[in-house]
C-alpha cells in the first residue's frame, strides 16, 4: 500500500513539473495589444454604458468623449445616439437607459425616443 502511494505521489508530481515546464517554458501564453475598437459589437455598447454610468457621477463631458474615443468609431456623439436607442428598443436595464440618455443630453444628441426617459436619475 505504501508502495502504491509513494508511486502515485511521485507520478503527480512528475506529471506537474511536465506540465508546467510546457506551460511556461515550450507553449507560453501569447498576448496581443488589441484595440477596443477589435471589440464585438455587444462589448462595445457595455462599454459606452460603463463610461454613461461614470458621467453620472462625475459629469465630466470631455471626460466622456475621451473615454470613448479608445473605441474608434468616426463620430463618438452619433455612437452614444445609437447605443441609447439599441438599449431602449432592446428594453435593457433601465439604470443604463437613464444613464445613456444622461449622457447623451449632454452631447446634444437626444432624440424624440430617448425624451422620455429624460430627467430621470438612476438610483
Amino acid at each position: 500500500m505504501i508502495r502504491f502511494l509513494i508511486s502515485l505521489l511521485l507520478g503527480l508530481l512528475v506529471g506537474l513539473a511536465f506540465g508546467l515546464g510546457l506551460g511556461w517554458g515550450v507553449f507560453p501564453t501569447e498576448t496581443y495589444g488589441n484595440p477596443a475598437s477589435s471589440l464585438a459589437q455587444q462589448y462595445q455598447d457595455e462599454y459606452t454604458a460603463m463610461i454613461a454610468a461614470g458621467f453620472q457621477v462625475d459629469g465630466d463631458t470631455s471626460g466622456a468623449l475621451e473615454r470613448l474615443a479608445v473605441l474608434g468609431v468616426a463620430d463618438v456623439r452619433l455612437h452614444v445616439q445609437q447605443v441609447t436607442e439599441r438599449y431602449i428598443d432592446a428594453s435593457r436595464r433601465l439604470d443604463d437607459i437613464y444613464n445613456l440618455v444622461l449622457l447623451a443630453d449632454a452631447l446634444g444628441v437626444l432624440t424624440e425616443k430617448m425624451e422620455p426617459y429624460r430627467g430621470v436619475i438612476a438610483p
